[in-house]
């Protein structure tokens, strides 16, 4: 499962995870810290923490994403054409094929979860994320 720039609560987002249990494959969040959409809607429910701009640079958002078994990837740096820097995952969709053969076709592994960076050429900043380089190398 992928959320790209989830408009979701932290705490609803943890207590639906504990009431989910643990996943064979572990959920994939695409995330970054300027989303401006997000920022709006933080603002209007009360200064609520959204899931699509985690932090992957905090030690308890590093813990929270191996403890619960989360690939949680930093797009930031990707180009967003919105204005808004909402739709930076858009530009993934073109990997789109390579990402759920990906997903669906393996087991995961212990290494396979935590915090990481997606950069703009496609490179993997933080390893191992190995997503990014099967899907890079792919085209």
């Amino acid at each position: 499962m992928l959320l790209a720039a989830p408009d979701i609560d932290v705490d609803v987002f943890r207590a639906q995870l504990k009431d989910v249990g643990r996943m064979p494959i572990p959920i994939s969040l695409l995330v970054s810290k300027d989303d401006r959409a997000l920022v709006a809607s933080s603002f209007i429910a009360g200064e609520r923490p959204r899931v699509g701009r985690l932090d992957i640079d905090d030690p308890v958002v590093e813990e929270a994403a191996v403890k619960e078994r989360l690939r949680v990837t930093d797009i930031t740096s990707i180009q967003a054409s919105d204005g808004l820097g909402h739709d930076r995952y858009a530009s993934l969709a073109r990997f789109g094929a390579q990402l759920a053969s990906f997903e669906s076709g393996r087991r995961s592994t212990a290494g396979d979860v935590g915090a990481y960076v997606f950069d703009a050429a496609g490179a993997a900043v933080a390893s191992p994320f190995r997503l990014a380089g099967r899907v890079v190398g792919a085209q």
